[in-house]
């Protein structure tokens, strides 16, 4: 969501505090992007929530993939077993 998006009243004020050397990277930044350090601010917030987001789906559908390779394994593993036993 932009912040031009939002209502006036539906935007809460907050005051910040931060190191000297961020503040002036995300003045940077914002001047390089040509939006004001609050656009600059809000926007690097939201993009870091979406990711967040990404990373959490990456991680369960590689989780999903690891499980699924565990008990293929697991199973390949046992039918070689039992057929080792069987040679015997």
């Amino acid at each position: 969501m932009r912040l031009e998006d939002e209502n006036i009243q539906d935007i809460a004020p907050l005051g910040l505090r931060m190191p000297s050397a961020l503040k002036a990277k995300i003045k940077s930044a914002a001047k390089e992007n040509r939006h004001s350090m609050n656009a600059e601010i809000v926007e690097r917030l939201e993009k870091s929530f979406s990711e967040e987001s990404l990373v959490r789906e990456n991680e369960d559908a590689i989780r999903n993939d690891l499980n699924n390779l565990f008990k293929e394994l697991s199973n390949k593993l046992f039918l070689q077993v039992e057929e080792l036993k069987n040679k015997k």
